[in-house]
């Protein structure tokens, strides 16, 4: 490492800006730190996508439950109403004959 600094100190500095050997060793430093960081940042992103689809899931599931139970509860009312609407009907016939 010393010797990396000793070389970038001896590069003649231009006025106008950075020397070649230096712009290619920060390139190479910024290099690996992309290296580094986008696998974990694709990680990361992979599972916050996981976790979108997690919770999109948990409400279909949701939502059908609430749907299968309103069915249920039309289906009940359903019967009862016809079971009334039967009652009634018999009630109907027999005051008729009974005419």
């Amino acid at each position: 490492m010393k010797k990396l600094v000793s070389f970038i100190s001896k590069c003649k500095h231009n006025k106008d800006g950075f020397s070649l050997i230096e712009l290619a060793i920060v390139l190479a430093i910024i290099g690996i730190l992309g290296g580094l960081t986008i696998p974990l940042l694709t990680h990361q992103m992979e599972r916050s996508k996981l976790e979108v689809t997690r919770r999109h899931h948990q409400e279909i599931v949701d939502r059908l439950a609430s749907y299968v139970a309103n069915i249920k509860r039309f289906l009940v009312q359903l019967i009862l109403l016809l079971k009334d609407k039967k009652q009634v009907l018999l009630a109907l016939i027999v005051q008729k004959q009974l005419r």
